[in-house]
C-alpha cells in the first residue's frame, strides 16, 4: 500500500531537523536512527542513551542535550506505527497559540505579536510581547512588557528581571507556544532552556504597579518626561512606545496595532513594520485611513541593507502602496488652551521592499531577508476651521509628513 505523500514529507522532516551535524555527536545520532527505524525520535530511552554516551564528552553531551530539548521538544506524540519497524512523529495540532515571525519596532522597543487560528482559519492577535533592545537598558531598566486583551480589555504586566528570555519563557508557557519557535522571538543571550518562569507583575504608566512612585507618575502632567528621566538613571521603569500621552488610549493604539499584526501575519508572516523614532501616536489609530499594502515584488538576489529608523522612503527604490481612497482622510477636532478649536486632518500611504538584516538566536546570528514596511504620515492643521470628518483638509491647512 502506498503511503499518502504527507506522511513522505514528515519523514524526511525528521530525518533532517533531527540528525544534522551537532558537532561530532551527529553521528550518534544518525546511527541511532539507521539502527532502529525512526522510532527513536520519540523514545526517552534513546535520548538517556544520547546523552550517556562514552564517547562523547560531558560539554558535547550536554551540547547534544540542548539540541534534543530544542529540536524535538516540538515533536510530542507519534502519528502511527507504519509497517514493522518505522514510526513517524508530527508536530502537535493542540497549540494555541504561536508567536509571529512579523514584528513590529518602535525606537529601542520591538513589538511581537502572538496569535491564535481557529478551526475556521482566522487569524486573532490578542498578545503583543514588547522587548527592548538590551543594548539600550542602563541599569535596572524593565526589558520586557507583556500586553493581553481578554473580555474585560487590555492588560499589561512586566517583570522585574533583566533577561528577557525569563520573560518569554513565563508567555510560552501561559499561552503553550512550543519551543520550536524559539527562534521568531529574534533574542540573543543563553536561551530559556535552564531559566525560571518568573511570575509577572501589573505594569502601569512606565513602571511596576506596586511601585512606590506608581500613583505620583499616573497623576503628574508630565508623566512621559518623569518615567524618561528615571529610564535614563537606570530606575526600573520602561518608556513604552505605546504608552506615551497624547489625546488617544493606550487600549486603542493595542487595539489598532493588533489589527496590523492580524494583516501583516495573513499576508505571509515575513514583515517588519517601522513606526517613527520614540512614541506610538495616535495615527496608528484604525480610524486614520492608510493606503492599500504595496505589491512585494520578486525577492531580489542582493538586497538592500537595513534601512534605520527616520529613513524617508523614495521611489523607485521603495514601493509605494499609494494613498487612501476618497475620501481618504481622517479629521478630527482638538480644542485649544484657551479658546478655540484644531482641526487635524490625516492618511497614512505605505511603502516597502526587501532587504537584509541581522536575524539571532541564542549565540547565532546571520543575514536574513525581510519586507520593510514603513509608513508615511501626512497630517494637515487648520486652526478655527469647520472640521470635515473625511477631508480633504481646508484651503490653507498646514500639511507635513512624518515616518
Amino acid at each position: 500500500m502506498r503511503l499518502p505523500s504527507w506522511i513522505s514529507h514528515v519523514s524526511r522532516f525528521v530525518v533532517l531537523i533531527l540528525a544534522p551535524n551537532v558537532a561530532s555527536g551527529s553521528g550518534l545520532l544518525r546511527s541511532s536512527a539507521r539502527e532502529s527505524g525512526l522510532s527513536w525520535c520519540c523514545s526517552p530511552d534513546t535520548r538517556r542513551a544520547s546523552r550517556s554516551a562514552s564517547s562523547i564528552d560531558s560539554a558535547r553531551a550536554r551540547q547534544v542535550d540542548y539540541y534534543w530539548n530544542r529540536r524535538v521538544g516540538f515533536m510530542n506524540h507519534c502519528l502511527a506505527t507504519l509497517g514493522a519497524t518505522a514510526m513517524f512523529c508530527a508536530p502537535s495540532v493542540a497549540q494555541s497559540h504561536h508567536v509571529a515571525w512579523s514584528r513590529i519596532e518602535t525606537g529601542v522597543w520591538t513589538m511581537h505579536p502572538i496569535y491564535s487560528e481557529g478551526a475556521d482559519g482566522v487569524i486573532a492577535t490578542d498578545n503583543l510581547l514588547s522587548l527592548a533592545d538590551p543594548g539600550s537598558l542602563v541599569g535596572d531598566n524593565i526589558v520586557a512588557v507583556w500586553c493581553r486583551r481578554g473580555a474585560g480589555g487590555w492588560t499589561t504586566k512586566s517583570w522585574e528581571t533583566s533577561d528577557p528570555w525569563e520573560a518569554v519563557k513565563f508567555v510560552k508557557q501561559e499561552l503553550e507556544i512550543p519551543d520550536s519557535e524559539d527562534e521568531r522571538w529574534n533574542l540573543g543571550g543563553s536561551g530559556a532552556g535552564n531559566l525560571n518562569a518568573v511570575v509577572p507583575k501589573d505594569f502601569a504608566g512606565g513602571v511596576l504597579a506596586d511601585d512606590p512612585l506608581a500613583a505620583l507618575i499616573a497623576s503628574s502632567p508630565d508623566r512621559d518626561a518623569i518615567v524618561d528621566i528615571l529610564v535614563g538613571v537606570g530606575y526600573k521603569a520602561a518608556a513604552l512606545p505605546v504608552e506615551r500621552g497624547d489625546e488617544c488610549t493606550t487600549a486603542e493604539k493595542l487595539d489598532s496595532l493588533a489589527s496590523e499584526a492580524t494583516r501583516m501575519v495573513a499576508s505571509g508572516d515575513h514583515a517588519v513594520l517601522t513606526l517613527g523614532a520614540t512614541d506610538v501616536t495616535c495615527e496608528v489609530l484604525t480610524g486614520i485611513p492608510r493606503g492599500p499594502a504595496p505589491v512585494k515584488p520578486a525577492q531580489p538576489a542582493t538586497p538592500p541593507v537595513w534601512s534605520p529608523p527616520g529613513t524617508v522612503p523614495t521611489a523607485p527604490s521603495w514601493i509605494p502602496g499609494g494613498w487612501p481612497a476618497a475620501p481618504g482622510w481622517g479629521c478630527r477636532t482638538v480644542p485649544i488652551f484657551g479658546g478655540g478649536t484644531n482641526c487635524i486632518c490625516s492618511r497614512i500611504q505605505r511603502w516597502g521592499r526587501w532587504e537584509s538584516t541581522t536575524c539571532r538566536f541564542l549565540f547565532w546570528t546571520w543575514t536574513c531577508v525581510k519586507w520593510h514596511e514603513i509608513w508615511e504620515l501626512e497630517t494637515c492643521t487648520n486652526i478655527d476651521t469647520a472640521c470635515p470628518s473625511g477631508g480633504p483638509p481646508a484651503a490653507g491647512s498646514s500639511c507635513s509628513s512624518s515616518y
